[in-house]
């Protein structure tokens, strides 16, 4: 699997990109952290790849920028129908240590993206704020336990799912996804866009 050699690399790849939408949104730094909820500066250091991003950073910025999560982790790879193991990005939330890692082709603009998700014991992120408006997630439990609970802004309902269980969760909901298990559990999310 091919990994960036730091994380400062990816950082400061997925720092060029995040800087590449904004110009292309023709929004300025101050735009894009009001909208982000990001302070000026961090915003400015993330663009530069001298900060190590979270997760949580990643989400901020691509309901900000109106893209999915996964489209900031673009590599630039040549356009490929295949996306060989060896060549495919990961990355690893330094806050969560949840590795994640892109499975679908780059540059071939599929509408529904898959990527693999490895969440150690007692991972936990909250994707509820604000919702996947213009996605629907299926995701589908490869090894281990995991439990996640989906918000529909008129309840929460939370699910334990085993291997082989997989869950569907519907365009316009948030949902919460944990592992309080003592064993990691690994994951696969396809995320369509509608």
């Amino acid at each position: 699997m091919k990994t960036t050699s730091s994380s400062s690399d990816w950082d400061r790849i997925v720092g060029e990109r995040i800087r590449t939408l904004r110009f292309e949104l023709d929004l300025t730094l101050d735009d894009l952290a009001c909208r982000a909820g990001i302070d000026l500066a961090t915003l400015s250091d993330i663009e530069t790849g001298n900060v190590c991003l979270t997760g949580r950073f990643v989400r901020r910025l691509s309901v900000a920028l109106g893209v999915r999560m996964v489209d900031l982790m673009l590599s630039a790879a040549v356009q490929s129908r295949v996306s060989p193991r060896a060549e495919q990005s990961s990355w690893r939330d330094p806050e969560t240590a949840i590795v994640r890692r892109r499975l679908t082709p780059d540059g071939v603009g599929a509408l529904t993206e898959l990527v693999e998700i490895e969440y150690p014991p007692g991972a936990a992120c909250d994707y509820r704020d604000p919702p996947f408006e213009s996605t629907e997630h299926q995701v589908l439990v490869l090894d281990g336990r995991l439990e996640l609970a989906i918000d529909d802004g008129a309840s929460l309902t939370a699910y334990a799912l085993d291997a082989g269980d997989c869950i569907h969760v519907p365009r316009g909901c948030g949902m919460m996804v944990s592992n309080p298990y003592q064993r990691s559990a690994r994951f696969i999310v396809s995320i369509s866009s509608i």
